[in-house]
């Protein structure tokens, strides 16, 4: 049959068939058009598969499914649910920024459940808001437990089935739990799954401008890149989107993956929004993830998910593990600027790429130049001014001129004073450089995190005495129009795009 329908008078159909054999037992016929319906249902989406047969499996499988739904009510009230705390690490630091819960159930019959063993049931049964709202209150009431005990408390993000919000006013509760335990927004995130039903989309649309209103942060799991979520991204009711592990699982040691992983991060910046990058696993994973602009970063490389029991003991034992609260908002800050983004020009007479411009974050503190997020091209052009990143640190090299230095440090300090962009232009040779920097954020020690643009405005190609000026409206001396005026336009048009200003040049 499912051969004949394959290709039906040219319309491809595609037969489902559960099997059930009926010995004549205990079972009503309608028990057993239901064990059938099971089976049909189990290879709903096995394109290759017409037919299964009810079997030992699917017995366990309904024996579990029946076994969650009876016994949440209980599981809750006996506390055998519990969140279990993964911590999300801050990439320029290394330092525990965040926490996500995860429900485990710790059953007396079955021992440990995890998420993928009962959160299914639920939401197909359309209980998972249950198991949400518990979850909420377990975090609500440790992150409470840690405040009196004068712990560092850090933002905790608790999963939500977009199911929820078509079951209940979701944000109007979570907000209801939070008050009851006296928790400061800030420290509740809460982190959404794509969904594919569009009356749910639309619900959780909706849900979202509320929590957003209701002041918590929003994070959506494994970005996909799909029209959903472009939409979500685009609307801005997203501050954190994770990046799973159908991407960071390709990255293996010395590839050339690295573009594809920078690429992500720039877009989701571009769009206002800090990139996670999830299921982290090895050495070479997170030594790309630092070089590549990611703000936030979990996994088991770092720490498997564990009770509050195991937190604390972390906690009093090592009190530089996670950072402050004015660390997390210095860090932010700078964490919104993307550095990534390479910028080129075309050279028509070429066809060759040229860097127009690099950007660079750095810290200034007492005269030294630190680089928090430096980047390749940047640091290649301050080569041609004599200004050099040794480990980590700008500085003009020894026993070389430090005029450019000088003059970098000078524009950063009028930038610190008068708290907007600052630039300097410099002539080296045959090349003008632009400098353009303003401050980020100021730290509690007095250090400022600076945004640093470093453009190449234009190589000339012409032939100059040594005497001979050069006109930046594209004349020589004499009058007579440089080729490369076009060039050098093109390039102040791109860095102005980039610093968001009209008003230079």
């Amino acid at each position: 049959m499912a051969e004949t329908l394959s290709d039906y008078k040219g319309i491809p159909l595609h037969l489902k068939a559960g099997i059930y054999v009926y010995d004549g037992g205990k079972f009503a016929i309608a028990n057993v058009c239901d064990e059938a319906r099971l089976a049909c249902g189990s290879i709903k989406r096995q394109n290759a598969v017409c037919f299964r047969y009810y079997d030992e499996a699917l017995k366990l499988e309904k024996r579990r499914e029946n076994y969650v739904i009876e016994h949440l009510d209980e599981a809750i009230e006996k506390g055998y649910i519990k969140p279990y705390y993964q911590p999300v690490v801050r990439v320029l630091t290394g330092k525990y920024c965040a926490y996500e819960a995860l429900a485990r159930w710790e059953d007396p019959v079955h021992g440990m459940l995890t998420p993928n063993l009962f959160i299914p049931i639920l939401e197909k049964a359309q209980l998972i808001h249950k198991l949400d709202l518990y979850i909420m209150a377990c975090i609500c009431h440790d992150q409470h437990d840690l405040m009196t005990m004068g712990l560092r408390c850090l933002p905790c993000s608790i999963n939500i089935s977009p199911i929820d919000f078509s079951l209940c006013d979701m944000a109007d509760e979570l907000s209801r739990i939070r008050r009851k335990n006296d928790v400061p927004r800030k420290l509740i995130a809460v982190e959404l799954s794509k969904s594919t039903e569009s009356d749910e989309q639309s619900h959780m649309r909706r849900a979202l401008k509320d929590l957003r209103s209701e002041g918590f942060t929003a994070w959506l799991e494994d970005f996909d890149g799909s029209h959903e979520t472009i939409g979500l991204l685009s609307e801005h009711l997203l501050n954190v989107v994770k990046i799973g592990n159908r991407y960071i699982a390709g990255i293996k040691g010395e590839t050339n993956y690295s573009a594809v992983i920078e690429n992500l991060s720039s877009m989701l910046k571009e769009l206002n929004v800090s990139p996670l990058a999830e299921g982290v696993e090895t050495a070479a994973q997170w030594e790309l993830l630092k070089k590549s602009g990611y703000v936030f970063a979990q996994g088991y490389y770092f720490s498997e998910p564990l009770p509050i029991g195991d937190i604390l003991k972390r906690l009093q034992t090592d009190g530089d593990l996670t950072e402050t609260l004015a660390e997390g908002e210095y860090y932010d800050a700078i964490g919104k600027v993307d550095v990534m983004k390479p910028v080129w020009n075309i050279q028509k007479e070429t066809g060759v790429k040229q860097n127009v411009f690099g950007i660079v974050i750095a810290e200034y503190n007492r005269g030294e130049l630190k680089a928090v997020i430096p980047h390749r091209i940047f640091n290649a052009l301050a080569e041609d001014l004599n200004i050099q990143n040794v480990n980590g640190v700008y500085q003009a090299p020894q026993g070389e001129r430090r005029e450019s230095y000088d003059r970098l440090i000078d524009v950063i300090n009028r930038c610190i004073e008068s708290g907007n962009w600052e630039d300097e232009l410099f002539d080296i040779g045959k090349t003008f450089y632009g400098v353009f920097v303003k401050p980020i954020v100021k730290g509690d020690d007095e250090r400022f995190a600076i945004e640093m643009i470093l453009a190449d405005f234009v190589h000339f190609n012409t032939e100059t005495n040594d005497d001979e000026s050069i006109d930046l409206e594209g004349y020589d001396e004499d009058g007579d129009p440089n080729h490369w005026k076009q060039e050098y336009q093109n390039r102040v048009k791109t860095v102005k795009n980039a610093i968001g200003r009209d008003d230079y040049f």
